[in-house]
């Protein structure tokens, strides 16, 4: 039984289109936080669903959008909840007026295997607010650059410096009050923009540098592997760290190629040059989520990587909340406690714990990965 079918049966609920927005510190292009209400149904009035989406107003092409599923008990009774295991493992629909097609965004996961899930439960206390899922859309990811909308997309963009104006939606799923499936589609509106300054040409040397072999299959309503059970390197970009190699995917998240194997530097200093070539965006901040942990891991001693790990957690301190929180899980890769790094993953992943400490854990599909 799949982890997003071992429910039985699925009622579709339309989340409501009012939209809020929150000025945050973030230089990013989009520089704004869109809270979504959704439409409060009659099988759990007592809870409130929102989704906080960030960048909110407008992006790049190849950007990344990070959004929360928040739910809070407006009661004065202790909710007995399902957590519903369900945040990238759904498709996103991207669409736009000015093209003809739209396009599903299918998320990638770095194994070909199932992983099943008995249903948990959870309490959520009285005025209690929890973050149930996150969730990052590329658009677009790498693998995806000649679908019909994405190249339309492209040429659109040519002759439309302010950009394009789309629809980006997906299913979210929760439980009501008698534990039964429900989803619901969440939409909201983007401008996309063209990357400045021969980024897009950059992104374009990294498709074409991509052998087939290396770019993903779709199998049912997900992205796996190619050519093996789990996500393997080509050997064509190994990262070096003190004079030994570890594949890219130990550093950069599953499905992200801007850039990885076989396109991503190989040493500290290359990803600081890489990321000094792109504007402020979402794709600069993964950019620098890789360099920053490419610095902590090549650090010489104690004070340096406690350097490290206090400049990484000051700089996540200023990311919008919806982005902060998926952005944190991209230190974590605990396949680095199987490696030399096994150490210092585990000291990383303490402090983030200290510094980033939340009463409900937020649950992300690709922490099974």
């Amino acid at each position: 039984m799949r982890v997003k079918h071992f429910f039985l049966f699925v009622v579709g609920l339309l989340a409501a289109t009012a939209t809020s927005f929150a000025e945050t510190p973030s230089d990013n292009l989009g520089s704004r936080v869109a809270t979504i209400e959704a439409r409060c149904d009659d099988a759990r009035p007592e809870v409130r669903r929102t989704f906080n989406v960030y960048p909110a107003d407008e992006v790049y092409f190849g950007d990344r959008i990070y959004v929360l599923c928040n739910e809070e008990n407006c009661s004065k009774t202790i909710i007995n909840d399902w957590r519903v295991y369900s945040s990238e493992d759904d498709a996103v629909v991207v669409a736009s007026e000015a093209i003809a097609t739209s396009c599903e965004i299918v998320p990638e996961t770095g194994t070909s295997a199932w992983i099943d899930f008995a249903p948990q439960f959870q309490d959520i206390l009285p005025g209690e607010k929890i973050t149930r899922t996150d969730r990052v859309i590329e658009l677009a990811p790498l693998d995806d650059w000649n679908r019909p909308f994405w190249k339309e997309l492209r040429e659109k963009l040519r002759q439309a410096p302010e950009g394009v104006l789309c629809k980006i939606s997906f299913k979210n799923v929760y439980r009501d009050k008698n534990g039964t499936r429900q989803d619901e589609t969440v939409a909201f509106d983007v401008v996309v923009k063209p990357r400045p300054d021969g980024e897009m040409e950059l992104l374009q040397q990294w498709f074409d540098a991509t052998p087939p072999e290396l770019f993903p299959i779709v199998q049912g309503d997900r992205k796996i592997p190619r050519n093996d059970v789990f996500i393997k390197s080509s050997g064509k970009s190994d990262i070096q760290i003190d004079g030994k190699s570890y594949s890219p995917w130990l550093f950069v998240k599953i499905g992200n190629r801007k850039p990885s194997d076989p396109n991503n530097p190989t040493t500290v200093e290359g990803w600081r040059e890489l990321e000094a070539k792109f504007a402020p965006s979402t794709l600069r901040d993964e950019i620098t989520v890789t360099r920053l942990q490419l610095e902590y891991y090549d650090a010489k001693d104690d004070k340096a990587a406690n350097a490290v790990i206090q400049a990484g957690i000051d700089w996540l301190s200023q990311l919008p909340e919806p982005q902060r929180r998926a952005t944190t899980g991209a230190f974590r890769n605990s396949g680095l406690q199987l490696t030399p790094l096994g150490a210092k993953n585990v000291a990383l992943n303490k402090a983030l714990d200290s510094a980033f400490s939340t009463k409900t854990p937020t649950f992300n599909f690709n922490d099974l990965k």
